[in-house]
């Protein structure tokens, strides 16, 4: 490993072991590394940030084989001390990874953090871009793989400083944490919300759930999606850098129930095609869908 790999971060899942660091050594840079065997062996170290002007407070989170890392770069930062936040992912335990996102634009990000289920990914950072120089804790969250982001929110309205934000879900929850100066009432700070809805409102989930699934998954010739309660009447097949493939027609489906705007409930087939009939490369791929409060994704594993 290089020198001064502070700070860093390790997960685990199953016989995989992931590392994230800074290295301050040259251009600081953040680094990552894996073992396949419990820690016996690693991996050569990569420059996962690629950032020729700096790049540091990494930080990772591992959900099975989707790992997904983000850290604050300065490529785009005409500031010193603060930047963006960016992420980047693997859905093959950090084998290959798809191309980095920026979750901000105005370059004032400290630090950041992220947390990952199923199609989830919750993004927390602390933010100075406020003229009374206090830092700030906001939050964007996707609930397709990282396809669509909601817009940022700002979640602390202290008199000093909020910082090291840190997130978690429940069922359809998402949970934010951070330390607080304010001061008179000085400490930890929370805050919680629905997924489909704005993080500091308070609502009531949807009567209806949204339902997005294949069988079977992993597959090697086609697969079938169950759908409830889309709307558009469309699914869209990705690739996992994002690149749209083609779109199945839910309304052509002959299972099922279908209403006005809505396909209620049915199954449509994918038969591993893209929208000129070519067959796909074995990988990981996604299906969305529009459904009344965003949108829906499931991951789909095709072997050939």
């Amino acid at each position: 490993m290089s020198d001064t790999p502070q700070p860093m971060t390790v997960r685990a899942s199953g016989n995989n072991v992931y590392l994230v660091w800074v290295n301050e050594v040259g251009t600081v840079s953040c680094r990552y590394s894996r073992s396949t065997d419990m820690g016996q062996t690693w991996s050569d170290e990569v420059d996962i940030s690629n950032d020729s002007l700096g790049a540091q407070r990494v930080y990772i989170a591992v959900q099975d084989t989707h790992v997904v890392v983000c850290w604050k770069g300065h490529k785009y930062s005409p500031y010193s001390f603060t930047g963006d936040l960016f992420i980047k992912q693997s859905f093959d335990s950090g084998e290959t990874w798809g191309e980095e996102q920026v979750l901000t634009n105005l370059h004032k990000v400290w630090m950041g953090s992220v947390y990952i289920e199923d199609s989830v990914i919750v993004a927390t950072w602390q933010d100075d871009r406020h003229i009374d120089s206090n830092s700030e804790v906001y939050v964007r969250f996707s609930s397709d793989y990282g396809q669509t982001w909601t817009d940022e929110q700002r979640l602390s309205y202290g008199d000093n400083h909020s910082h090291a934000p840190i997130a978690c879900k429940t069922q359809n929850k998402i949970h934010v944490l951070w330390g607080d100066q304010r001061a008179i009432t000085h400490g930890l700070y929370y805050c919680a919300n629905d997924l489909t809805v704005d993080i500091n409102e308070n609502h009531n989930f949807p009567n209806s759930p949204q339902i997005l699934s294949s069988y079977p998954n992993p597959f090697n010739s086609s697969t079938v999606i169950s759908y409830s309660n889309i709307e558009g009447g469309e699914i869209k097949i990705y690739d996992i850098c994002g690149r749209l493939l083609g779109t199945l027609n839910a309304g052509d489906s002959q299972e099922g129930s279908h209403t006005p705007g809505q396909q209620d409930q049915g199954k449509v087939t994918w038969d591993a095609t893209d929208a000129s009939g070519k067959k796909v490369s074995s990988g990981i791929y996604f299906a969305r869908a529009a459904t009344p409060q965003g949108f829906i994704a499931t991951k789909l594993l095709y072997v050939r």
